[in-house]
């Protein structure tokens, strides 16, 4: 279907390309408050699974924050489809100089250090099964599928949100 082939087309670019190293930043942040009473569980879950594909980190209860406003269409049918759009309020802008920074709220949004313990697991499992020509098919295939999961846990935050030791970015060109 024509919804099948656009999270098709929205994934290859989300898992392939490491442009979001070198693109700048513009400042802003998608930013989305959603309140879901406990008996929409299965509503939420279905929300959050579809913000933290879109690259969306959770500080705090209710508020999802995002530094990709160019996915803002994105987040439009994922609310659309899980008829969400009287629960939903989103905004675009930058940060105030009041209150916790752009940092801090990386900090509290993301686990960058999980982030890289993940990309440093998948490179050892490969590393050691590259020079085995048994299965390479298999090790292939095994190899794509742990990529394509990334989105779900790196949000490929641009440079500036990164720290400057972050490993992530280093293990993620390799």
């Amino acid at each position: 279907t024509s919804d099948v082939l656009e999270l098709m087309s929205e994934g290859a670019q989300r898992v392939y390309p490491m442009n979001h190293l070198t693109r700048p930043w513009d400042g802003r942040w998608i930013i989305l408050h959603v309140s879901l009473p406990a008996r929409h569980r299965a509503v939420r879950e279905r929300l959050y699974k579809a913000l933290r594909w879109v690259g969306f980190g959770n500080p705090s209860a209710g508020l999802w924050i995002c530094p990709h406003t160019d996915r803002q269409d994105e987040v439009a049918r994922a609310i659309r489809r899980l008829e969400l759009n009287d629960v939903v309020f989103t905004f675009v802008g930058p940060s105030l100089s009041v209150g916790g920074t752009d940092q801090r709220m990386v900090q509290l949004s993301w686990d960058l250090r999980q982030v890289s313990e993940h990309y440093e697991r998948l490179l050892q499992e490969f590393e050691k099964r590259r020079n085995n020509p048994h299965g390479v098919l298999a090790h292939y295939l095994e190899l794509v599928t742990e990529w394509e999961k990334l989105p779900f846990i790196d949000p490929r935050l641009p440079n500036a949100l990164l720290p400057a030791d972050w490993e992530g970015q280093h293990l993620a060109a390799r």
